[in-house]
Parts: structure tokens; sequence; C-alpha cells
């Protein structure tokens, strides 16, 4: 029944030149993921309890979905003292290959 129902309003949207598809999968409807990636449904991103599908459905324009916001703030330093020495850092978390960087991270919400 429910891939009948896909199939027949992917048709009327297309009929009625909807462009972009939006499915908020819940966790407990997650039966529905195969049929939509059968339908060419991508993910678009994912939280606790739900994943967002989305389909672009005019062929002959560019996809205009944008990408799921991400925010990631990098940061980096080259120190030197009087000497000319440069500040560097070990790697921690490599014991096996060994080696300096300068000092920097980023932060990932």
């Amino acid at each position: 029944m429910g891939k009948q129902i896909l199939s027949a309003s992917l048709t009327a949207w297309k009929e009625k030149k909807v462009r972009g598809l939006w499915f908020k999968v819940a966790l407990e409807d997650a039966s529905w993921v195969p049929s939509l990636a059968k339908n060419e449904f991508v993910f678009h991103h994912a939280k606790p309890g739900y994943v967002m599908m989305c389909r672009w459905l005019p062929i002959s324009e560019l996809n205009n979905i944008p990408p799921f916001a991400h925010t990631m703030f990098g940061v980096g330093a080259i120190v030197v003292n009087s000497a000319q020495e440069i500040l560097v850092v070990k790697e921690k978390y490599l014991p096996d290959f060994p080696h300096w960087k300068l000092p920097g991270g980023y932060v990932e919400p």
C-alpha cells in the first residue's frame, strides 16, 4: 500500500512541478527508508529519533537543496620566541606515529 501511495504521490508532485521533497522519517517508521531510497530519495541528515530524506525532482535543473548546516571553527598559530625557536606540540593520540605539529585545533558542535 505504501509503495503505491508513494509512486502516485511522486507522479502528482511532478505534474504540479514540485521541485524539492522532504521526508522526516521517525525511528518507528524506519521501514519507509528502503522504499524512499528506491525512489531516489537520499539522506540529508539524521538526529536522534529521525532521519531526514530529500529528493530534487526537476531533472533539467541544478539541485537547489542546501546541505545540512554544519559549523566548524579552526585555529592555528606559529609562535616564535626571541631565540627563533618555533613552538610545536607532540601528537598525544598517535604514539606509533610520533610527529610534531603546530599548535591548533577545532571545535565542532
